[in-house]
């Protein structure tokens, strides 16, 4: 078996890119940070539209089950399958809808945390300066004050992406829950015709 040149010890902590890097200062350390938040919103943000594209094509299916079925359901003299057929079809558009609200809740954007500092690494603050401001403001921080301004939009991004995920988790359990439904309804029509 041939010998690695650079073994590497696998208990040791080796700065990013491997035992033979330069170690990262800590500015670099919250810049990837920050870079590594940003990729989590945006797989967020990803996982949302796909789902919303789900939740479009099961609802573009399903439309035509909504026709009449207040009626089924009020109506004492209809079959029992067809009432049960409706009541089903009713909780599948529910949670259909659930799944399409709590996808666009993840994809909508949140602006502003309402306990975040100002900071020059936020869009909203930096046009709230003039440029030449926003450039003095800037230049004259030293790196120590960056870095903390950095990891405060670090956490600031790390909270908007945990919201992201619990609201497309739940999405996609309505979803599931929809498409459950949705093979009930199709077992149920089988019976009916």
């Amino acid at each position: 078996m041939p010998q690695d040149s650079h073994p590497v010890d696998r208990s040791a902590v080796y700065p990013l890119g491997g035992p033979t890097a330069e170690p990262l200062s800590n500015l670099d350390l919250a810049k990837v940070m920050f870079d590594h938040m940003q990729g989590q919103i945006n797989f967020a943000d990803t996982k949302a539209q796909l789902t919303l594209a789900a939740d479009a094509l099961l609802a573009a299916t399903i439309a035509p089950y909504g026709k009449g079925i207040a009626l089924s359901l009020l109506d004492a003299g209809a079959p029992p399958l067809s009432r049960i057929l409706a009541l089903v079809t009713a909780a599948m558009i529910i949670t259909l809808m659930l799944s399409v609200y709590f996808a666009l809740s993840s994809a909508r954007p949140v602006m502003r945390l309402k306990s975040a500092m100002p900071s020059l690494f936020f869009f909203g603050d930096i046009v709230a300066q003039s440029e030449s401001a926003f450039i003095q403001n800037f230049t004259t921080k030293v790196s120590g004050e960056l870095q903390r301004e950095m990891l405060a939009q670090v956490y600031a991004k790390a909270t908007i992406a945990k919201h992201k995920f619990a609201a497309i988790r739940i999405s996609l359990n309505f979803l599931v829950a929809a498409l459950i439904l949705w093979v009930a309804v199709q077992v149920m029509i089988a019976f009916l015709s």
